[in-house]
């Protein structure tokens, strides 16, 4: 069974690659996916699988080759092909041979890859169209360009595999057309939970951290309030604990309550955050942000007839295309309820506008 956490998954995978378990050699893994939501650490773990399989590559005979995420799906098999020669090339002018001799073998680390497969849809929720319609075309050249890259792998499975990410939704995993995708290994890359959550946050704090107005501050939070501002997700973690670290006593008065200490501390926290916001939310139409913009100001969940009061057409079809953004998701087991797939994004809008992120006045829980 495949661990939780993000140095596990990466422990296991480099264990399984480099024939660390009990009783094995080094072998390619099979084809596998690190699947969840953005933000959740899937980068950091292909940069440390690669790392490390690289360290011992001349020993294996396992070599890692990044594909470059800007690539087209059309040029993908000629571009891999392509990476693969440079790194035989490479190893060749190092004059770098492999010690138990055996053929050279090569994992594909891959960004994003169902960016390359998933089609671009702005005018419906997730469904698979006739061939008639006109983004059907589109649609069915993906289809094309992913069987290609299969028909790549089954021939060249004894040298060749790929070990990339992809998003949380992998609804397109079950389409019949798509069978590259049906042969992954999908290993879920999930955020963490308010245990684990205040954790990485202690633990990423110096030991000899001293800024008592802000720690204290901070203390007077609950482990809800450290996941929720976060999502659990590593990015934002990092923001988080940065936004800690970079302030100072120039930054804050020490007068201030310490109601007023944690929103200047979240200003500084939403600060860092400004980039990557920036760029999910400048993918939305005029509509959707509109959209957007009045739903942060409902409950934790809501219906398409609470926007109802809106001169935007057609809500429930932009509600649906923001669940395909990612932006929103489908409250379970309620029918045609909505929430917000990001805590922190919605505590980041909501900030903007000078409302109240959380109740930030919960049950205290020390930092530190």
């Amino acid at each position: 069974m495949i661990p939780n956490g993000l140095k596990a998954i990466s422990d296991y995978l480099v264990a399984a690659i480099l024939g660390e378990k009990k009783n094995t050699s080094p072998r390619l893994p099979p084809p596998s996916l690190l699947s969840g939501p953005r933000g959740t650490g899937k980068s950091w773990i292909l940069s440390e699988v690669k790392s490390r399989v690289a360290e011992r590559a001349d020993e294996t005979g396992i070599y890692p080759v990044e594909i470059p995420w800007s690539l087209s799906a059309e040029t993908l098999i000629e571009s891999i092909q392509q990476k693969i020669e440079e790194a035989k090339m490479k190893k060749s002018g190092l004059g770098l041979l492999s010690r138990n001799n055996s053929p050279e073998k090569f994992l594909l680390l891959i960004e994003e890859i169902d960016s390359f497969f998933r089609p671009h849809r702005i005018d419906a929720p997730f469904k698979k169209p006739s061939r008639s319609k006109g983004v059907g075309a589109a649609i069915f050249s993906q289809i094309k360009n992913a069987s290609r890259l299969r028909s790549f792998l089954i021939e060249r499975h004894d040298s060749v595999s790929i070990l990339a990410t992809a998003s949380s939704d992998l609804r397109f995993l079950q389409d019949p057309d798509l069978p590259f995708f049906q042969f992954f290994n999908v290993i879920n890359v999930s955020p963490l939970n308010e245990e684990q959550t205040l954790l990485q946050i202690k633990n990423k704090i110096p030991k000899d951290f001293k800024f008592s107005a802000l720690v204290d501050s901070l203390n007077r939070l609950s482990p809800f309030f450290y996941q929720k501002i976060t999502d659990g997700k590593i990015l934002y973690i990092n923001a988080f604990v940065d936004s800690i670290l970079d302030l100072t006593t120039d930054d804050i008065d020490l007068r201030q309550s310490a109601d007023d200490i944690i929103l200047l501390f979240l200003s500084h926290f939403f600060h860092r955050l400004d980039p990557y916001m920036a760029s999910v939310l400048e993918s939305l139409s005029g509509l959707e942000r509109q959209l957007v913009d009045h739903a942060i100001l409902l409950g934790q969940e809501f219906k398409a007839s609470d926007l109802s009061h809106l001169s935007t057409p057609d809500v429930v079809r932009i509600l649906h295309r923001l669940v395909d953004k990612d932006i929103l998701i489908k409250t379970q087991g309620k029918r045609g309820r909505f929430q917000f797939s990001s805590n922190a994004m919605k505590s980041f809008l909501r900030f903007r506008r000078r409302l109240t992120p959380l109740n930030i006045l919960a049950p205290n829980l020390p930092i530190s």
